[in-house]
């Protein structure tokens, strides 16, 4: 029920930097089928996982952006996206600008 998904949330947070986090890993620690734990994710949360992971991975690269002067490159490899592009794709569908826009708004 409730605290799996809860478990499932704290778990990503701890581990959304690695590159291997997947549903099948997921529901792999938490020793239940990926189809179960996909529905209730879902149904709980409103969102799928993998979306989920990658918000994460987006917040985790706002701050960075907004804490540090390291090139898009660098970020978007600590938050492993595998490449620049996929990167800036789902960091623009995520906060609905690109990083270098974000970067601008943020830096004070």
């Amino acid at each position: 029920g409730n605290n799996l998904i809860s478990d499932i949330i704290k778990f990503v947070n701890e581990n959304y930097s690695d590159t291997q986090l997947s549903v099948s890993v997921i529901a792999e620690h938490f020793n239940v089928h990926p189809n179960y734990i996909s529905k209730a994710f879902k149904k709980n949360v409103g969102k799928g996982m993998l979306e989920y992971i990658s918000e994460i991975r987006i917040n985790a690269a706002k701050k960075m952006i907004e804490n540090t002067d390291e090139p898009f490159e660098y970020i978007a490899n600590r938050t492993v996206f595998s490449n620049i592009r996929t990167f800036y794709r789902v960091f623009s569908n995520i906060v609905g600008m690109t990083p270098g826009k974000y970067k601008v708004l943020k830096k004070k």
